[in-house]
């Protein structure tokens, strides 16, 4: 079996060789490909009703084609989105194979067209991307891989056509996943979020040949193992004889008595010895480690060290914007047409225009039938890869403004970081809570931990934030309530549970520093971890 998955990896290296060749290839030569990729867009919308009603056609080249389309948010596509899902052809691209769940700050939910050509746009950064990590980190071909599932929230499983990640891929590299995965795709199809995080942890648990793992948010991966210590005498039983504690679960149980011994022995902590010895040959985590997901990726890198660590590039539900590649964050310019919003001048450039040391907002344009779709993020071009900008992520745009106080995220995170080393508390994010008719809007800090100091750190944050003018000023006036602090021993599943409520699935959840949240919402979040 061993000898098979080495074969399996080294035949996937030799299809990623391809992609990754022709990437390079149009790194060196960026202006002339995304001009081609625009005019094959431009073409295709033709004959699609957004192209028609907004004008679009063939030869109209760049610049005729940013003077005449304004950028797009999600609520100007949304109702050609909406059309299309419901039935109707053509409203936004053709050949649409799946729709796709996401959130975001404009919307509570938003389903996102995943036709063929997408698909592909996608696989074209995968390969080169996989390229590089098996020519970087060797190891990862010796052992059985953990992908993560796209996480629906429980309310969505059955409206989706399918929630395995690897269905994004062309049928070979299905194959070839396949016969590398720890986690069976079938754990999909569990009818809760619990039953399938459980599963998939059991499944993880009994891969001792588990050699790379790849997660969004490391958050996500930190509460897997977290679920793992707290269900650990039931996932032992279950490997110890091979059968499922619960007959639904939709994949075979594994059976493994040396992972179920290893489980008996421990106390359920995150522990680097303890995940060493069940995951000896653990070569990579690749993860969000950029913006406010670093505090969370140091964190997953001590409890993992026998792994190397690879921070994700920038990838949207509705586009990919960046690969690892040679030791950089490399825009994917193989997979969608790009331009750049500069954040000082506020001019639009194309990627072939970007200077290193810019600040700039991404807009994509994609052949699922997304025009200059803004995304709500702050980069800097930090390097180039032929003639591709090199890119890294700084985090979000948005701030919060209850009442016109015009909090940002850098203020947010900066008093994350400065409550934590003067508490010596993991302070997880700011909730921004707006209020009811009985109670007016605050600011509450969610902090790890019993209520200890949580009095002190309320009047802490209370007084940093009052630095600021706008909110000494609504303090003043009474539209914003005081500041709290709230401190739970499962802030974490709080977190989680207050962005799920939000319509995002459980991998995609990025550790945020402000996050907007309704007092009703929250409340329910909190009861529904009682």
């Amino acid at each position: 079996m061993k000898g098979v998955t080495r074969l399996v990896h080294e035949a996937a290296q030799a299809w990623n060789a391809g992609q990754h060749r022709a990437f390079v290839r149009g790194a060196a030569n960026l202006e002339a490909g995304q001009r081609r990729r625009l005019e094959r867009y431009l073409a295709a919308a033709e004959s699609t009703r957004f192209g028609r009603e907004h004008g679009l056609r063939a030869g109209m080249g760049w610049e005729a084609f940013a003077a005449h389309l304004p950028p797009q948010s999600y609520a100007d596509l949304a109702p050609y989105a909406e059309r299309q899902r419901a039935g109707a052809a053509g409203e936004l691209c053709h050949d649409c194979a799946r729709y796709q769940p996401t959130s975001g700050s404009t919307a509570a939910r938003k389903w996102i067209p995943y036709n063929g050509a997408l698909l592909a746009e996608f696989d074209a950064a995968v390969g080169p991307w996989l390229f590089d990590v098996a020519r970087r980190f060797p190891r990862t071909k010796t052992g059985r891989h953990y992908w993560s599932l796209s996480w629906l929230p429980t309310e969505l499983r059955g409206q989706v056509q399918t929630t395995d990640d690897r269905e994004l891929f062309p049928w070979w590299k299905r194959l070839a996943l396949a016969g590398t995965s720890a986690v069976p795709g079938a754990v999909a199809r569990a009818a809760t979020v619990d039953a399938a995080l459980l599963a998939t942890a059991t499944h993880l648990a009994a891969t001792a040949e588990l050699s790379l793992i790849s997660v969004w948010s490391p958050t996500f991966f930190l509460a897997l193992l977290g679920s793992l210590g707290k269900n650990r005498e039931k996932v032992a039983e279950s490997l110890a004889r091979g059968a499922w504690w619960d007959a639904a679960t939709p994949t075979a149980c594994p059976r493994a008595p040396r992972a179920a011994a290893l489980l008996r022995g421990w106390d359920g902590r995150v522990d680097a010895a303890f995940f060493r010895e069940l995951w000896p040959k653990l070569a990579l985590v690749s993860a969000w480690e950029t913006g406010s997901s670093g505090p969370w990726a140091e964190e997953l890198k001590a409890a993992l060290p026998q792994a190397q660590f690879q921070g994700k590039g920038l990838w949207a539900t509705e586009g990919v914007l960046t690969i690892p590649l040679g030791g950089q964050h490399v825009l994917a310019a193989g997979s969608h047409f790009y331009e750049f919003r500069c954040l000082d001048t506020g001019k639009i450039l194309p990627a072939w225009g970007l200077r290193e040391g810019q600040q700039v907002q991404p807009l994509l344009t994609t052949g699922g039938g997304f025009w200059r779709y803004a995304l709500d993020d702050r980069m800097r071009v930090s390097g180039s890869f032929g003639e591709a900008p090199a890119l890294t992520f700084l985090g979000r745009l948005r701030g919060t403004d209850l009442v016109g106080e015009k909090l940002s995220d850098e203020v947010a995170a900066g008093l994350l970081r400065d409550v934590a080393r003067r508490f010596s508390r993991r302070a997880v994010t700011f909730l921004a809570v707006r209020g009811e008719p009985s109670r007016p809007s605050h600011y509450a800090l969610l902090v790890d931990g019993d209520a200890r100091d949580a009095a002190g750190i309320a009047r802490y944050c209370e007084e940093r934030l009052r630095e600021h003018h706008h909110y000494q000023l609504a303090r003043e006036l009474g539209q914003l309530g005081p500041a709290a602090a709230l401190a739970t021993e499962r802030a974490v599943d709080l977190y989680m549970a207050i962005n799920q409520r939000r319509g995002m699935v459980s991998g995609d959840i990025k550790p945020e520093p402000l996050l907007l949240v309704e007092e009703a919402a929250l409340a329910g979040a909190r009861g529904g971890l009682a």
